[in-house]
């Protein structure tokens, strides 16, 4: 879609960007939240799809999982290279949240721009 179309990001006030919206968020070609929008990182986790149960991967399975996840949807995004990397060391085994202000004052390059 990018190809045809400009696309741009926006979380309101008092909203979550959780999970998936993250990656989705990043996408947009001017990326903009109210400052106190939320935004949570996590490592992704495999569930059975017939029994909803969380599955529990061997280290080495889970390790290969976050890394593909990561560089697929982060490696290349606009994020910052170094507040990239911090959240690569963070994420492990653990959610991470985040305001828009926050994601602005750490220069993250998440947030584009904070709406006025």
């Amino acid at each position: 879609m990018k190809a045809t179309h400009e696309i741009d990001s926006y979380v309101g006030a008092g909203a979550d960007c959780l999970s998936m919206c993250v990656p989705i968020y990043l996408a947009g070609e001017h990326r903009t939240a109210a400052k106190n929008a939320r935004f949570m990182f996590h490592e992704p986790s495999s569930y059975d799809l017939v029994t909803d149960e969380k599955v529990t991967e061997p280290g080495f399975e889970k390790k290969m999982t976050a890394d593909k996840f990561f560089e697929r949807y982060f490696g290349k995004s606009q994020m910052s290279p170094e507040w990239r990397e911090k959240l690569r060391a963070d994420w492990k085994g653990r959610d991470l949240w985040f305001t828009a202000g926050e994601l602005v004052e750490q220069k993250s390059g998440v947030v584009e721009e904070i709406e006025q």
